[in-house]
């Protein structure tokens, strides 16, 4: 949709040792020389995006390298997390000192969990949302990885139509991408995106 920028996935906040502290410990038990030379917010500014162009907010999930820091940016922007999110994740930290997200990244912000049960959408065989309506936009249910996780299509071009999907850890190894007898190459009229209601 025309004049709306959804940010899929804030990357590892700059300052990290300021997450949660189960998140903090863990970094600094594996990682002694971990650094985040820039943050999102500084990489969009590099790539001349006006932070104040950013209207929502999606984390595919809730790990630390995927969540950032969501008080860079404006409380009115909506974050989306989801299935199940609200459910097993929150409450946040401080209220609850074992959680690996913070309160501050939801104070005083729209937090909107996606329901994929409330329509009957498909892409391929993920349930799906048409999250403007428009056919610019689509979110997809892609649990497995972690509660929650969920990934996006979004289009770059009608004619023919052509999609950037932005999966937050889909694909973790090169060899799941790879055809084998468990996991072959889908037959050739099924190479393209499949859309059914």
């Amino acid at each position: 949709m025309l004049g709306r920028t959804v940010l899929f996935d804030l990357g590892l906040r700059k300052d990290w040792w300021n997450s949660a502290p189960v998140v903090r410990n863990i970094l600094q038990e594996g990682q002694s020389h971990l650094s985040v030379r820039k943050d999102i917010r500084e990489i969009l500014q590099d790539g001349c995006i006006p932070i104040t162009t950013v209207d929502t907010i999606v984390w595919s999930h809730w790990h630390t390298v995927h969540i950032g820091d969501p008080s860079l940016f404006d409380t009115n922007d909506k974050l989306i997390v989801g299935p199940g999110f609200k459910e097993h994740i929150l409450p946040p930290y401080p209220p609850n000192k074992d959680s690996m997200v913070l309160q501050s990244d939801f104070e005083g912000r729209e937090l909107e969990e996606l329901n994929f049960t409330e329509n009957s959408l498909k892409i391929g065989r993920f349930n799906a949302i048409d999250y403007f309506g428009d056919g610019s936009f689509y979110f997809l249910d892609a649990p497995g990885h972690s509660i929650g996780h969920i990934a996006a299509l979004a289009r770059v071009k009608s004619a023919p139509d052509s999609f950037i999907l932005m999966a937050g850890d889909g694909c973790l190894h090169g060899g799941q991408l790879r055809p084998s007898q468990c996991l072959p190459l889908p037959q050739p009229s099924l190479h393209r995106l499949c859309f059914s209601c």
